[in-house]
């Protein structure tokens, strides 16, 4: 039996940042809520795996690299502490060379220990997915993966070889629809977007969904990746607006998820 420890995290002060950067650009890196689970020296901030430099009576420090392509050698460092006796945390990004350090973003959690001697679901979920895909699918989670567009819960990926896109993301109706996925690869699952250049928050009816050629679920760790392989999907590739809102639904009970992206450097 060992511990895993969880945070439950709200971000409060965003004023310390480098003159360089604004809030906006800091909340897609450090968003409002969050959520940090640590296993040994394992640890997902969000959904970006990171290792545990410090856990001792007073703090837990976490590093995380932020590769700005798959299989790439620049990344960024993000450095999360999070100290027990006040229960706040910091978080620092030390960027590529040639580029200004974040300043200091902070926050308070809640700190909640749990037992794993009987927390076998990833353990569990991870042998069911190896047994449900095929050799096409394990062939498309090998290929390099490029990151396109981003938002504070959500990164997409892309692939122009398979036409895939790599889906990851934090939120609980997404986290549904992924089990259900693993549950059952033939779940009807479909995707939808629409652009436009202003902020919005959209409804359902304003997105155009389509039954993907090829959908399938895959757990990376602790991170909940969904592959969505169809020509449509290489529109993400464009800039007909600034934004770009892309959805996902079960088909069947209506649950939806959608998400605001900006075009990644």
């Amino acid at each position: 039996m060992y511990a895993i420890e969880n945070l439950k995290c709200s971000t409060t002060d965003y004023s310390q940042l480098h003159h360089a950067y604004n809030e906006k650009w800091m909340r897609s890196w450090v968003s409002e809520k969050f959520e940090v689970s640590i296993n040994g020296n394992d640890a997902v901030i969000g959904y970006r795996k990171g290792k545990v430099t410090t856990d001792n009576n007073s703090r837990i420090a976490i590093t995380h690299k932020h590769f700005f392509k798959k299989k790439s050698q620049t990344y960024a460092k993000i450095k999360f502490i999070y100290f027990k006796t006040t229960s706040k945390f910091n978080v620092a990004i030390e960027m590529p060379l040639g580029f200004y350090p974040s300043g200091n973003i902070w926050g308070k959690c809640e700190y909640i220990i749990s037992s794993s001697s009987n927390n076998n679901t990833n353990n569990q979920n991870a042998k069911k997915i190896e047994s449900n895909l095929n050799s096409k699918e394990k062939e498309i989670i090998n290929q390099d993966f490029k990151l396109i567009r981003g938002s504070s819960g959500t990164d997409f990926f892309y692939n122009q070889e398979t036409s895939t896109l790599l889906v990851r993301n934090n939120s609980k109706y997404y986290n549904k629809m992924h089990k259900k996925l693993i549950d059952n690869p033939n779940y009807d699952i479909r995707i939808g977007s629409f652009w436009d250049k202003e902020r919005k928050k959209p409804k359902k009816y304003m997105f155009q969904y389509k039954k993907p050629e090829k959908i399938f679920a895959n757990l990376n760790g602790y991170i909940r990746e969904i592959y969505v392989q169809d020509p449509s999907v290489s529109d993400i590739l464009s800039e007909k607006e600034k934004y770009l809102y892309v959805s996902i639904t079960d088909y069947n009970d209506g649950m939806w998820v959608a998400a605001r992206t900006e075009k990644s450097d």
